[in-house]
């Protein structure tokens, strides 16, 4: 597990706080996407995902206006988007595991289509990256960043979301679910129950 980076202000209160004999206040519940890594499986699509709309109340998915590549026209089932860069690591960190998922979910009797979308800068890093890495899946790319935002924004997301973002579009091309922050292991159980329980 990696060190998790705490802001110097905290620990200097946190050395304050050592010495002194009067009782501190219990410390901040943790963030979503800082918790996931350490909880258990509570057993909720909200618990993996940011935004989770009904079918009657998700928008309409659309992929970025400037796009490079071609996406899949198989939505015979779910589709799975997974915003993710060269530079991120933990979008590479991840790949493996959600071709996994991927993987068992299909053995399942549950075809969803997983579809990468890169915001790299340019078109020969995602290639190099692939050449490296050649069980990584093709990807899109989206090729003006500053299109990004509004995108986000149009899934439910904050305009300044961090990467990995996992986009869950249902069979009627609705965005069911969106999430920023790496998946975990823990996590499959969330999205059988999404995917396979709608």
């Amino acid at each position: 597990m990696k060190p998790i980076a705490v802001p110097f202000s905290i620990l200097g209160a946190l050395a304050l706080g050592a010495c002194d004999e009067t009782p501190t206040a219990p410390a901040p519940e943790a963030a979503r996407v800082v918790a996931v890594a350490a909880a258990k499986n509570q057993g909720s699509e909200s618990d993996l995902c940011d935004v989770l709309k009904t079918p009657e109340a998700a928008p309409a998915f659309a992929f970025p206006t400037a796009l490079e590549g071609t996406p899949k026209s198989d939505s015979a089932g779910w589709r799975w988007i997974n915003v993710w860069a060269t530079w991120c690591p933990p979008c590479i960190e991840e790949l493996p595991l959600i071709t996994r998922f991927q993987g068992e979910l299909a053995s399942a009797g549950n075809a969803v289509s997983l579809e990468l979308l890169s915001v790299d800068v340019s078109r020969d890093l995602v290639q190099k990256f692939a050449e490296a890495h050649p069980e990584t899946k093709q990807s899109l790319r989206v090729t003006d960043p500053s299109t990004l935002e509004a995108w986000l924004v149009s899934l439910g997301l904050d305009a300044g979301a961090t990467l990995p973002v996992h986009i869950f579009v249902d069979r009627a091309n609705k965005v069911r679910c969106a999430r920023t922050g790496a998946l975990r292991e823990a996590d499959l159980p969330l999205l059988k129950k999404l995917l396979i329980g709608s």
